[in-house]
């Protein structure tokens, strides 16, 4: 997933990358002109954010985190969570060289307590790679994040942060007026129905949606995903089918699913409890960066789990109630259950016996 990053200070900001999950590849911008934030996803979405939090929220899970990684050493404005700054136990390893550029290399673990590499190089001390290791009882899985041809110190033209997509801006409300409260928003909320997925819910609007097809030992799981982003709100809503090895143990299973959703997102846990809805039981965490906070929930529902994800902008601390009227009105049906018919069938007729 090649991406690009730029930044001018102290409020100009662009990172791109391009999606391979199909064959001709999405391309993804997040931006800011310096007075204002944007977002495109090709092909059809070209949107004005609340702010360049909000937009970078947005796109952190969906760029694999990489968004995060340096905007957070940067001190982009409003931009507050994990930094590879706060490796827990690190250690310097040695010095070894990464493309023919000497390196520190340094060990320890991230915010979830995974093994993690930095490699910086000992002249200029930039981020040249990270490397992340995740370890559990169902699959183990290792992430890298490279960069290339880094140049700091220049000038960069101003277009680059006047980026114009080829579609028009989609328009959420008149200029001049002001950004709408949830309150405002909620009687706009309308019910989307998945029947593939079995379930429903409230969304500020129709959302996106796509499916990341992952090659896990012994199995083929598709993660099926849809987003819907609000004045103040982003929702998220996954799905996917597991094999039984993997659901065995739900307790662990939300632990890893947890620990993965925590790392995607670069924010810090917060707090977590059970719940339980619908007559599932499930998990809930939740979790801080800076003024936006966001809440997560998962449900195993027979072999399938689900994951909920509202992040809002917390500015006047009243996000409770934005949160609680999402995850209140999911609706989820259990898997069909296959019945055997017996059909019957009239007995035979024994013929009429004739005398002799």
């Amino acid at each position: 997933m090649p991406f690009k990053t730029f930044f001018s200070r102290p409020s100009y900001f662009r990172f791109e990358w391009t999606s391979y999950l199909s064959s001709r590849g999405t391309k993804y911008v997040i931006w800011s002109d310096g007075n204002e934030a944007f977002t495109y996803w090709e092909p059809d979405r070209y949107e004005k954010e609340r702010d360049l939090s909000m937009a970078i929220a947005g796109g952190t899970g969906i760029s694999s985190g990489s968004i995060y990684t340096i905007s957070s050493l940067l001190r982009v404005k409003d931009i507050d969570g994990y930094s590879v700054t706060e490796l827990r136990t690190a250690a310097l390893v040695g010095i070894e060289g990464f493309e023919g550029t000497p390196c520190y290399r340094i060990k320890g673990t991230n915010h979830v307590g995974e093994p993690t590499e930095l490699w910086i190089g000992t002249g200029d001390l930039l981020l040249r790679k990270v490397r992340e290791e995740s370890k559990n009882p169902t699959y183990n899985s290792i992430q890298e994040e490279v960069r290339r041809n880094i140049r700091t110190n220049q000038s960069i033209a101003h277009e680059v942060f006047e980026f114009k997509p080829p579609i028009p801006l989609t328009a959420k409300k008149e200029d001049g007026d002001e950004t709408p409260s949830f309150e405002e928003e909620a009687p706009n909320w309308t019910e989307f129905h998945s029947e593939p997925g079995r379930f429903s819910i409230l969304l500020p609007r129709p959302p996106t949606s796509r499916v990341v097809t992952v090659e896990a030992p012994q199995a083929t799981i598709e993660h099926h995903l849809f987003r819907s982003m609000g004045r103040t709100v982003s929702c998220v809503i996954q799905y996917s089918d597991l094999p039984k090895q993997f659901t065995a143990d739900p307790n662990q299973l939300f632990n890893e699913t947890r620990d993965e959703f925590v790392r995607q997102t670069q924010a810090r846990l917060s707090g977590e409890s059970a719940v339980s809805q619908g007559g599932y039981s499930g998990r809930e965490i939740r979790l801080d960066a800076g003024s936006l906070k966001t809440r997560a929930r998962f449900f195993l529902v027979d072999q399938r789990l689900y994951q909920l994800a509202l992040t809002v902008f917390d500015e006047e601390g009243s996000s409770d109630k934005q949160f609680e009227r999402f995850f209140n009105s999911l609706k989820v049906s259990p898997s069909p259950k296959v019945i055997a018919l017996l059909r019957t069938r009239p007995l035979p007729v024994s013929p009429p016996r004739r005398s002799n």
